[in-house]
């Protein structure tokens, strides 16, 4: 895949993963670069460009990066489930576009505001008609669900209680379960369904069954953690005057050239 450069970016050196990751925070204890890491497909916000990632979020970072002085290297941990433990251990000092859970705080330290708001999706295969009113209408149906996903709190206590869900190993595996019928529907981010699902074998048959805020969010174990009120500073004008948005159009665009 290849990496775009967009006007609004800042020109950074791009490292091979094996070089990000021995980038950790311990070798940045001055905070003259961090490392910022996200989920490989989940366009427009992140996705994977070669070892590096691209995206809304990205070029988000690296804005507020250099309003705070900061170099930026970008680390592509492989699997959404492999960046957030990378965020936690120290390897990576920020995640990008993540939800807010009580577990997670544990290890992260959000930046306020949210960028945006986050619907996610049930898909099916084209065959299957779900009659859906309300979570309830997924009791005694298989779903299948990504690792290292959450869908806020509140629905993944109900999943939890409630749900019989398998865990795959990323979305492209997803779909193909989906598509083989290991599962009557799956669950999935709106943006990353609509912009990877194969449209001729799986269908968005609901486009928001829940919506989360989706953050930035500092590892606790970062030597960088003191950058976060100059991130919040930077990140409530880029949600007041539109920068977010700006950057989710040129992100979805560049994943589509890159496609």
């Amino acid at each position: 895949m290849k990496v775009f450069n967009s006007g609004i970016r800042i020109a950074v050196a791009a490292l091979s993963l094996a070089a990000a990751a021995t980038a950790t925070s311990a070798d940045t204890k001055d905070c003259s670069r961090v490392v910022v890491t996200g989920h490989p497909n989940y366009a427009p916000v992140s996705f994977a460009a070669g070892s590096s990632l691209e995206g809304g979020a990205i070029a988000l970072v690296r804005r507020l990066a250099q309003d705070a002085g900061v170099a930026v290297t970008v680390l592509n941990a492989g699997s959404w489930e492999a960046a957030q433990a990378a965020t936690a251990d120290g390897t990576a000092d920020i995640i990008v576009g993540i939800y807010r859970t009580p577990e997670r705080e544990k290890t992260l330290q959000y930046v306020m505001p949210a960028m945006a708001d986050d619907p996610s999706s049930v898909i099916t295969r084209p065959d299957v008609n779900l009659d859906y009113k309300k979570w309830s209408s997924l009791v005694g149906k298989k779903g299948l669900v990504s690792d290292g996903e959450s869908y806020g709190p509140k629905f993944d206590a109900f999943m939890a209680k409630r749900l019989t869900v398998e865990k795959v190993k990323g979305f492209p595996a997803l779909f193909a379960a989906l598509e083989t019928g290991a599962g009557d529907y799956g669950l999935i981010g709106y943006s990353a369904a609509l912009t990877g699902a194969p449209k001729d074998k799986v269908k968005i048959a609901v486009k928001s069954f829940v919506s989360e805020p989706m953050y930035i969010a500092f590892g606790r174990k970062s030597a960088c953690r003191n950058l976060e009120p100059a991130f919040r500073r930077g990140m409530k004008a880029a949600v007041r005057d539109g920068t977010v948005d700006r950057l989710w159009k040129i992100g979805l665009s560049d994943f589509e050239q890159a496609k």
